[in-house]
């Protein structure tokens, strides 16, 4: 983990041979690409691979609509609250 200046922690991936296709490369997870933070081999997750990391990330959506949803918990409990998925990208609250 990398702290930012906005005490933001960033998650290092250290990927050997899944080229960070995969759910468990922390960056790809994140939807994110990785970069110098990471430590990973073989990365296929960049905007030099736009195409192939796109295929990935569709085929893993077909299996599961919900793999890059973010958890959002609440502050005052465990409990977590409802989304409405727009696009991939944009996720709004419920009132």
């Amino acid at each position: 983990e990398i702290e930012t200046d906005e005490s933001v922690k960033i998650q290092m991936c250290n990927c050997t041979s899944s080229g960070c296709l995969k759910l468990y490369c922390e960056c790809f997870k994140a939807n994110r690409y990785c970069g110098g933070h990471c430590r990973c081999s073989c990365c296929s997750n960049s905007s030099e691979h736009e195409a192939k990391r796109h295929k990935a990330m569709q085929g893993i959506l077909m299996r599961n609509p919900f793999a890059f949803r973010s958890k959002i918990e609440s502050k005052g409990d465990a409990d977590f609250q409802d989304v409405d998925i727009i696009t991939q990208s944009q996720i709004v609250l419920k009132e």
